[in-house]
């Protein structure tokens, strides 16, 4: 995959992950989703930004916020 496609598809799913965290209803959340969007943008996460929390525990700390 080219870098510039990857780089689009990073913006595709953090505007997903954006839409999920800040204008969907209760009954539109899907936890599963989100998770699922988290680790596909773990994938694609060039190296130099992994140093950032993974997926896992970017979901842990939503839900603890949540709580």
């Amino acid at each position: 995959m080219k870098k510039q496609d990857n780089e689009s598809l990073i913006q595709e799913i953090q505007k997903r992950l954006d839409w999920y965290t800040m204008e969907a209803s209760d009954e539109e959340f899907d936890a599963d989703e989100v998770q699922n969007l988290l680790k596909l943008l773990d994938g694609l996460t060039p190296e130099e930004e992994k140093d950032r929390l993974s997926s896992d525990e970017v979901v842990d700390n939503f839900w603890k916020y949540c709580a």
